[in-house]
């Protein structure tokens, strides 16, 4: 599940409505926004039932989604977390990516103080990365392990390239948050993944 705030006053004009709920493919929208330059802005319009994006720039780009379905009620997570840390973003998604060269899974966990990134390979045995020099770890329980597809994960952490900084929120046999602080106070963006069994 993921979930998005953009903060209004960034944005040039907008008009909500009685706030809809939207449904789009993230594969379809990620093609949208990478045939985009950086230089353009991107429009959003809501037509009937099609998402129309419109980029403007030095030439325009315009395109058409068909919207899917979406249920109206508001999805939350309700998890109280047992521990949360704060990362940069940037060095958050360093570690996925290495460790995406080593395996397909990445286990995640806090022993006490410490918080391990560990991955497993055929050919290259074991990684792990132990941070012990974070200042924004808390923890309410001694232990937590969990184990991640690291392919999903390593989506989820290219957001990197818009943030500042990710908090990881963790508890044991839950879905991890990673909710990432957009950069000029934009917003921010959270992701939910639930772990392996």
């Amino acid at each position: 599940m993921l979930q998005m705030f953009i903060d209004g006053k960034e944005m040039e004009e907008y008009d909500a409505g009685s706030n809809p709920s939207l449904g789009i493919r993230l594969e379809t929208f990620q093609k949208c926004l990478k045939s985009l330059s950086s230089s353009q802005s991107l429009s959003l319009e809501l037509d009937n039932e099609i998402l129309k994006a419109y980029g403007k720039g030095k030439y325009s780009v315009s395109m058409e989604f068909k919207l899917d379905e979406v249920d109206d009620t508001k999805q939350d997570v309700n998890i109280e977390y047992d521990a949360t840390c704060t990362l940069d973003a940037k060095v958050f998604y360093g570690i996925i990516k290495d460790l995406s060269n080593v395996g397909s899974a990445v286990n995640i966990s806090i022993d006490k103080d410490v918080l391990s990134f560990m991955s497993e390979g055929i050919d290259v045995g074991r990684t792990k990365i132990d941070m012990d020099d974070i200042e924004d770890l808390d923890s309410d329980s001694e232990r937590i392990n969990l184990k991640f597809g690291i392919a999903d994960l390593l989506k989820y952490a290219k957001v990197y390239s818009i943030a500042d900084t990710v908090q990881l929120h963790l508890k044991d046999n839950k879905p991890i948050c990673l909710h990432y602080t957009l950069k000029n106070g934009f917003g921010w963006f959270r992701c939910f993944l639930a772990p392996m069994l």
